[in-house]
């Protein structure tokens, strides 16, 4: 009671100071975030204009000699100036100069994707040197690429017609229709497959176009460009159109560097644009203006900014930028947590022996208390309290607890244990009773046992005994029967008592069914090692039956009697008759029929009972997957 007091009039002030401190350095790191997005916006805005007009100045120095000399990348001189060109420009994927005519001329780069895609390429290739020509009749397109090394000398040359036409390609296609430089839309390169955005310019004699010079960027690599540039490890940065369609996606980071984009660019595409979707509608559409926004994106908090990228070519393009807030929140989230931990050690002595009292007394109870919940739920592997309890009274109850434990886990070796559950739930004592139930009841044996046990040892003889029962009593519970005794080589189980259960018959054919494929199993083992097998015989009979506590005041033994006891057990003898191993009645057999697969096997009368009736095999469960249970060799009936 002194430690509630005290806990009540001392932590909830300091609770409010560390709050009050939280919250005003979140609100000065909020402050100082949107400070750095907007001069990152300012300097990523700034980089990506570097990154395209080195692109532009290429191109249209390359189309201005391409309109001097129209005939100049038509020689061999023209494709070695092109190479010098694209090497000296290491942020480009290609560079090339195509003619109306279909001639063409340029250098690709080797890199990483292009050997994922064309597996044959030479290992020391750096870039690829093409030239596609028409041929005699203006058609057909043919093409000869050179695989270049750093040095610059072609290792392996290949030629053969050209699946596409360069024309067609969507650059080309804008540069005749221009006069001045344009830049498409994210395609895919023919050559190497990538996803690129291709820079134009067209090649003028007059006023007749001639071609045009084209250089693509892969979108990877503008990717990665735009991650170097990021606020904070872990921004998003992005590239969208007007349409809110990602034209270059983020990277995110890794402990070991930035991921790379899929394979399948696509896929990728997909996966990042219903996010920047959901980015974008939280910002204000503002073609002129940066606009910071607040928001939470697939559980976490964000601080969201979108600006238009400054080009010359009208490109409807904006850079979005999503920074974690925790980048920023995040140490003074860890700062608050120390400073919390620090006034808890500074709380006075008193409260910490208080608490050590208090706690050292409660603990042993609260353990007591969890002990005898989990015995009441004949959970028996309930821990033991642990360290010894603080004063002599707590000691007692805990010893007393313990022999309890140990004394239920004893009788519920002896008495089935739903018995015994049942009995703690209703907290009722044993007395003699029985009432008439409707039951599965099962008799297990093995063939031969008592000549088997003359030739092994008693050793060798339990130990094959003991994996049997334990096999017999698994498929048993697993399938929620209750094991009844073991009568020598024997075992009787029964299903629907003492809990009722609507599927009794089949459970006790899946038991069955368990149980012969398992000892199956033991006897391949046991014929590897040398030692004799056994093979189990079952019977299975459904029948209304007396169950409950029989015997006397003294002594009481909780089973099933009555003639369909007598029945299941003349079932399981029945299987020498007809060697089988599982043996069932009608009575099972008109319950389970749509479930198993049977095969009939005549009419039979039992000592004990005037008449005859039909008795079947179970050979599996209809269309199951579990090998325990599966048909094997059976007839479909």
């Amino acid at each position: 009671m002194l430690l509630m007091v005290f806990v009540a009039l001392s932590v909830p002030t300091l609770v409010f100071v560390i709050v009050c401190a939280y919250l005003e350095s979140c609100r000065a790191a909020q402050q100082v975030l949107t400070y750095d997005v907007t001069r990152g916006q300012q300097a990523i805005n700034r980089s990506i204009h570097i990154f395209f007009s080195e692109s532009v100045k290429a191109v249209q120095g390359l189309a201005a000699l391409a309109e001097r000399d129209s005939s100049f990348f038509r020689n061999p001189a023209g494709g070695l100036a092109l190479r010098g060109q694209f090497m000296g420009m290491h942020h480009l994927n290609s560079l090339s100069v195509t003619y109306e005519d279909g001639f063409s001329v340029g250098t690709t780069s080797v890199d990483n994707g292009w050997r994922t895609r064309n597996p044959q390429t030479p290992e020391s290739a750096a870039l690829l040197d093409f030239k596609i020509t028409p041929g005699p009749l203006g058609s057909q397109l043919d093409i000869r690429q050179g695989f270049v090394d750093k040095t610059g000398q072609v290792i392996q040359e290949v030629s053969g017609p050209l699946s596409f036409d360069p024309r067609d390609l969507p650059n080309y296609v804008l540069a005749r229709g221009s006069e001045q430089v344009v830049i498409s839309d994210p395609t895919t390169h023919p050559g190497s497959g990538e996803r690129v955005i291709a820079v134009a310019a067209p090649v003028h004699k007059g006023d007749i176009f001639l071609g045009a010079v084209s250089a693509s960027a892969a979108i990877t690599d503008l990717a990665q460009f735009l991650y170097l540039n990021r606020v904070t490890p872990e921004t998003l940065i992005a590239i969208v159109d007007d349409q809110e369609k990602v034209v270059v996606p983020p990277l995110s980071s890794a402990s070991d560097g930035p991921t790379t984009i899929d394979e399948n660019i696509e896929d990728a595409l997909m996966r990042v644009e219903a996010r920047i979707s959901e980015a974008m509608k939280l910002v204000d559409d503002n073609s002129s203006s940066v606009t910071i926004e607040s928001a939470v994106i697939g559980g976490r908090q964000y601080t969201l900014s979108l600006t238009p990228i400054k080009n010359q070519f009208n490109l409807p393009w904006r850079l979005l930028i999503a920074t974690p807030e925790s980048d920023y929140i995040g140490p003074l989230q860890r700062a608050s947590t120390f400073l919390a931990w620090l006034l808890v050690v500074i709380i006075p002595i008193q409260l910490l022996l208080i608490r050590t009292l208090s706690l050292r007394i409660s603990r042993g109870i609260v353990g007591m208390a969890n002990r005898l919940r989990q015995i009441r739920l004949m959970n028996f592997e309930a821990p033991s309290p642990g360290a010894h309890p603080f004063t002599k009274e707590v000691a007692d109850l805990s010893d007393g607890i313990s022999l309890l434990q140990s004394a239920l886990r004893s009788f519920a070796q002896y008495i089935p244990l739903g018995v015994v559950r049942e009995l703690i739930a209703k907290e009722k004592p044993l007395e003699l009773g029985v009432e008439e139930r409707k039951l599965a009841i099962m008799f297990t044996d093995l063939e031969n046992f008592s000549t088997v046990s003359q030739s092994v040892s008693p050793n060798e003889l339990l130990t094959q005994l003991s994996d049997i029962f334990s096999v017999m009593t698994g498929a048993v519970t697993e399938e929620q029967g209750t094991v009844d005794k073991f009568i020598g080589d024997s075992v009787m189980a029964f299903w629907g008592a003492p809990s009722e259960i609507s599927d009794s018959p089949l459970r006790a054919c899946k038991a069955a069914l368990r149980i012969t494929r398992r000892i199956e199993k033991l006897n391949l083992r046991w014929r590897e090692e040398g030692k004799a097998t056994l093979r189990v015989r079952v019977g299975i009979n459904y029948a209304s039956v007396l169950v409950g506590n029989i015997g006397t005041s003294e002594r009481l033994s909780y089973t099933a009697i009555g003639d369909g006891v007598n029945v299941a057990s003349r079932l399981e003898g029945t299987n020498k008759q007809f060697n089988t191993s599982i043996c069932v009645s009608d009575y099972v057999y008109n319950e389970v029929s749509s479930y198993v697969i049977a095969r009939p096997l005549g009419e039979v009368s039992v000592k004990g009972r005037v008449g005859t009736f039909p008795v079947y095999e179970i050979l599996g469960i209809r269309d199951s997957s579990d090998p325990d249970l599966a048909p094997q060799n059976s007839i479909a009936r």
